[in-house]
This record gives C-alpha cells, structure tokens and sequence, in this order.
C-alpha cells in the first residue's frame, strides 16, 4: 500500500472512512470522494431517514471528519452522478485503486424509493468505471451478500451458490457486479468484487440490529 494512490467513491460513509484510515496507516494515499447526502450529514439535518435519535448520529458523522482531519486525508465534497465533474476529479487524483462503495446501502430503503437508487447505486457505478478504463490497476466494488437471495444451504460459496437476489437493492447489486465484470471483459479492467454481509462497527448510523440493541438498551427501552 505503500504510495498507493487510492480514491474511494462513497469514502464519507461508514465503511469508506474506516476504509480510508485503515489504508492511510498502511501508507497509501487516500482520497476520499462523497457527496455527503445518503445516510450522511445532508439526510441527517432534516432527519430524512427518520432516525429516532439524530442527534447521536451526528455527533457519529462529526467524529468521523475529525479522525478523517486528523489522518491528513483529503476529501472532496462531489456528487458521483455527475459524470463529468467526477471524471475531472479523478483526473485530477489518477489514483491507482478506485474502490467503489456510494450506493444506497438499505434494502428497505431501496425498495421505497427505486429510483434514487437506481441513480446513487447503478448510476454512480457506471461513471466510476467508464473512467477507470485503461487507467487504474484495480477497481474494487462493494458488492453485498444480498446478491445471493434466500440462503438455501448451510453454507455460501462463490464458486457453487447461484445468485438469485431478492428486490430492489439485491437486483442492483448484482447488475453491478455484472456491469463491473463486463468492463474486465471489453476494456481488461483489473477488478474484484466483495460480498459483505450484515456489517456492523464504529461510527455505523444505519442502525442495523446490533445498533439498535445498543440504543435501546442505554435508554433503558426494550
């Protein structure tokens, strides 16, 4: 990782923060891109999301700037749909490793509102894409166990779990997948793919199961 330059898409977010600090102690260089309005500061002022205690997660999105700061890693405020702007700031960057994380990253969420997205997930993947070809040595999606469906079996592989999602964000998960594999194929883009599953930790305000334990359970709620 040493002097890698390393551009992360969705770096604001709860994995592309910890991502992005992680690397920076391995030695990279890191640059964060995201522009701050899924399941972040913009969706928090008004409370978009409905969270039933905003003001935590704020105090969560304001220790993840202050450790961002306090790393020295650069992060720039841009709307990963927007084509052309992103592209000039990746030009700008010409990193090494684009790793692909901006997406809407609720199933329930997704399936509310298909077409935001569609445009923050699939949109937002394809612009990353259509600028890394012949021009980094790595392109890194996160893709999402949600790709597989329903678990039929006690255990899941890559090599012999057939992918039959479920929904709205699992549809588009795995299209990214197929869209990112495509570029390997016309373009020879090096890239590999992630299935994470149920992520939980640190400075996290999605409020997934664990988070809501833990919530309740400080103000003594069931």
């Amino acid at each position: 990782m040493i002097n890698k330059k390393i551009a992360i898409i969705g770096g604001a977010g709860f994995i592309g923060h910890n991502l992005g600090i992680f690397l920076k102690k391995q030695g990279a260089e890191v640059f964060l891109i995201d522009s701050l309005s899924i399941n972040n500061f913009n969706s928090v002022i008004d409370n978009k999301d409905n969270l039933p205690n905003p003001e935590l997660a704020q105090s969560f999105l304001d220790e993840r700037i202050r450790l961002i700061k306090k790393e020295k890693i650069k992060i720039f405020i841009q709307d990963a749909r927007d084509y052309h702007s992103l592209s000039k700031l990746l030009e700008s960057i010409n990193p090494d490793i684009i790793i692909h994380l901006a997406a809407v990253s609720h199933s329930n969420r997704s399936n509310k509102d298909p077409y935001s997205t569609f445009d923050h997930s699939f949109r937002t993947l394809e612009n990353a894409l259509d600028y890394s070809r012949n021009k980094i040595k790595q392109f890194i999606y996160f893709s999402s166990s949600m790709v597989y469906g329903n678990f039929n079996e006690k255990n899941v592989t890559e090599d012999d779990t057939v992918c039959n999602p479920i929904g709205i964000y699992g549809a588009l998960k795995f299209s990214g997948e197929k869209l990112v594999i495509a570029y390997n194929q016309v373009f020879d883009l090096p890239y590999t793919i992630i299935r994470p599953s149920a992520l939980y930790g640190e400075r996290c305000i999605s409020r997934r199961v664990g988070q809501i334990f833990i919530e309740n359970a400080i103000q003594k709620k069931p």
